[in-house]
């Protein structure tokens, strides 16, 4: 009997629980409630005003070999352009410039080693006929080869000016 007592208790006791869980602490559905309208005619745009960062789906980089002025601009922004399209030029009077003064610079050059090559000539006759000290033969001889030398390099500058034109 005491058994029968304790049961019932304990039934009574779950019995409760239940009824307090499904009355008080379960949460209730919510009702989902649709807002019909029958259709009109009319004006459906809207206007939205949003604020933010607008990123491009694509970025291409332009980049020049040389820098200077651009003189004219044959692209506007976000216009279309193809591979090949001419998009701007440079002013071309900072480049001429240059230009002519790498010609000037090998004009001295030339004109250097004419007067080196000359003055290694004496100098080797001079030397063999044992006039001058090797030291100074050897002076001349690296005077007519830095001549030679410093016209190559000028005549390349000269060569890299022209290209950039």
């Amino acid at each position: 009997m005491k058994t029968i007592k304790i049961l019932g208790i304990i039934f009574l006791v779950l019995v409760t629980g239940v009824v307090i869980w499904y009355f008080a602490i379960r949460k209730k559905e919510l009702k989902i409630v649709l807002e019909t309208e029958k259709p009109l005619y009319g004006y459906i745009s809207r206007s939205v005003t949003a604020t933010g960062t607008i990123q491009p789906v694509d970025t291409v980089t332009v980049g020049a070999q040389v820098s200077g002025t651009i003189k004219y601009v044959f692209a506007d922004f976000n216009s279309i352009v193809k591979k090949g399209e001419l998009i701007a030029q440079l002013d071309k009077s900072l480049l001429n410039a240059q230009v002519h003064l790498y010609q000037a610079n090998l004009a001295v050059a030339k004109s250097q080693l004419i007067f080196e090559k000359s003055t290694f000539e004496r100098q080797t006759l001079l030397y063999n006929t044992g006039a001058i000290s090797k030291m100074d033969y050897e002076s001349a001889l690296y005077q007519y080869n830095s001549a030679k030398a410093m016209v190559q390099s000028v005549q390349a500058q000269l060569d890299g000016a022209l290209k950039t034109l």
